[in-house]
């Protein structure tokens, strides 16, 4: 009886979770750098900076990416290593100021 009982349970709830309304995803959104991220950069750097996370990311490979820059794929790695080091640089802990 035990058995029956739970499995009647069981599918009253499964019922009652298909008869409420999906629940609203919040409109707000995380934007990683903020919403005014590279606002102020160039429309090249933007560029580069686009396909320098597509090819970290596995969306094209480093030759893909130099063809839709224009550059050499030397210079596409140069300009890649470049990019990196301010990623780690920026990544160092920075003093906290006084009075803050």
């Amino acid at each position: 009886m035990n058995a029956t009982v739970t499995m009647a349970n069981a599918q009253q709830e499964r019922a009652e979770a298909a008869a409420r309304p999906a629940a609203k995803k919040s409109r707000l959104r995380h934007m990683p750098g903020g919403v005014g991220l590279g606002k102020d950069a160039s429309r090249d750097a933007q560029r580069l900076a686009a396909a320098i996370l597509e090819v970290l990311a596995g969306a094209r490979t480093p030759s893909q990416a130099a063809e839709a820059l224009g550059v050499s794929l030397p210079r596409y790695f140069q300009l890649e290593t470049r990019a990196m080091h301010a990623v780690v640089a920026s990544c160092e802990p920075r003093p906290r100021l006084e009075g803050a």
